[in-house]
């Protein structure tokens, strides 16, 4: 996912996911921010060489990464990165889960690996309300109530709230 310049270098950063991606456990995900001057610098790289590497449970087949968006929700002028999982266990067997980072806080630490568990420097972790809901199988931002700020919408395609595996978009 391209995100628009972050760090104020006037090169835009790349989010990628990685839901595939084996830890300690199979499957269990990364997701890798890679800042516009280090792609400068060799056009050509791997996941080694990220700025920023997010991990997040070390749960297998949680596949963390399987959705990466970013957007500026708290209007600070620097874009926000979602990080989602919707096969996280957390509140439920796959009720699924969306690791939110404030751009401003993230860009503030030193490039590493980042514990997306650890809720600090700007995270907040939303979960899905029942077990199967499959909460942040999909995720956008956008300005849906027109006021100037990016808000965020995530999909839950298995959420049963109103019926057995209605769906829900959570704005």
């Amino acid at each position: 996912s391209s995100v628009p310049d972050m760090d104020s270098d006037g090169g835009d950063e790349i989010l990628i996911g990685s839901e595939y991606t084996n830890g300690s456990s199979p499957e269990e995900g990364a997701a890798y921010l890679f800042l516009s001057a280090t792609l400068a610098a060799d056009p050509i790289t791997t996941a080694a060489s990220a700025d920023y590497t997010f991990t997040g449970h070390a749960s297998a087949y949680d596949y963390f990464g399987y959705v990466v968006a970013s957007g500026d929700a708290n209007a600070d002028g620097i874009n926000d990165i979602l990080i989602g999982t919707p096969l996280d266990d957390t509140s439920g067997t796959d009720a699924g889960a969306a690791y939110f980072y404030d751009g401003a806080e993230l860009l503030a630490l030193p490039p590493g690996t980042i514990d997306m568990t650890v809720p600090a420097y700007g995270l907040a972790i939303f979960t899905g309300t029942n077990p199967g809901d499959n909460f942040c199988a999909s995720a956008t931002f956008y300005d849906y109530d027109g006021d100037g700020d990016d808000d965020l919408a995530i999909g839950a395609p298995y959420d049963s709230t109103s019926y057995t595996d209605a769906g829900a978009v959570n704005i």
